[in-house]
């Protein structure tokens, strides 16, 4: 919600705006999506592509992202590890911006859909 998710995944989903990927490399995390990151799983899969954590260490990762005394620490790694895996720094600091701002907002892919059907059906 902090970076105005849901309004640029809207715009870009109606053609109001091209989607940004912010890379090439995060392209097939965020194409679903138009480049916008909606789900818990492409938080963690944009912590892997930039560090090369794993999967697992990532979900570490997305899950602190809710409390403010360890992202700094975060932020260090990815950052570190980022630069290693050859992404430039304005790269870097476009997807801490999402990545850190995702503790605020999201949900897993699986519990979106399920929300998605539970509103149709009651709309219907």
């Amino acid at each position: 919600m902090q970076a105005n998710m849901p309004l640029q995944y809207l715009k870009a989903r109606h053609g109001e705006v091209a989607p940004d990927h912010m890379h090439p490399r995060f392209t097939p995390i965020l194409a679903e999506t138009n480049g916008v990151v909606v789900f818990h799983e492409q938080v963690m899969r944009l912590f892997d592509e930039l560090t090369g954590c794993g999967m697992g260490k990532a979900d570490v990762f997305r899950r602190h992202l809710g409390k403010s005394g360890d992202l700094a620490e975060i932020e260090a790694y990815v950052r570190q590890q980022a630069a290693t895996r050859g992404f430039p720094a304005p790269v870097v600091d476009r997807a801490w911006k999402v990545l850190s701002g995702f503790g605020s907002f999201g949900f897993a892919k699986a519990h979106g859909a399920a929300f998605a059907r539970t509103r149709t059906r009651a709309l219907g």
